[in-house]
């Protein structure tokens, strides 16, 4: 990915997440998309220099998908405190409420080997086009390749049935931070 698609993939993402009711909670944003964008740029920079990103996107970058392989889900320290001032500027005086989804989350996430969709988005005016299958599906294609799962952390409510098309199912509850909107955790078997 160059970094002229990392920063279009940035701004699709955040457009997509603007109106999410966790990251809302979290961010408090009013529907400012635009503070997400360096959040957003850091989750691809975190993933850019590896050896295999798992970055999928459509031509324009209107869809995109994010993924971590089995056991790569942890985020180092170091990596934290370099984050910190892009989380800073996208979450502002919400980055203590974010930590403790954060932390939430982690505490839950399977331990087993799988694939973790970490996030997948449509930029608004792409919604209802099929760009997200296509940005789910060549990873879905390599978990069945590999006999591996894949799980997800879904917090639209809405996303359930185009999940459920792919595949997941929902698998236990989160406990999540008081006043913190639902998180459906998800889990795909391999087919």
């Amino acid at each position: 990915m160059r970094n002229s698609d990392a920063d279009a993939s940035a701004r699709s993402l955040a457009d997509a997440f603007g109106d999410d009711p966790v990251m809302g909670w979290a961010g408090k944003f009013d529907d400012n998309r635009d503070r997400l964008v360096p959040l957003w740029r850091l989750v691809i920079n975190f993933r850019i220099g590896k050896s295999d990103p798992l970055l999928f996107t459509t031509e324009d970058n209107e869809a995109n998908a994010v993924w971590d392989a089995p056991g790569d889900t942890d985020i180092a320290t170091i990596d934290l405190f370099k984050g910190l001032p892009s989380m800073l500027r996208s979450f502002r005086t919400g980055v203590p409420r974010l930590l403790r989804m954060l932390h939430a989350m982690d505490k839950a996430h399977p331990k087993e080997p799988h694939y973790y969709l970490l996030a997948i988005g449509v930029s608004h005016t792409h919604q209802g086009k099929g760009l997200g299958s296509a940005v789910i599906q060549p990873m879905l294609d390599r978990c069945d390749q590999e006999g591996l799962p894949a799980y997800l952390e879904n917090t639209k409510p809405k996303n359930e049935a185009f999940y459920a098309r792919h595949g997941f199912e929902r698998r236990g509850t989160l406990d999540l931070p008081a006043g913190c909107p639902s998180v459906m955790p998800m889990w795909r078997t391999p087919r």
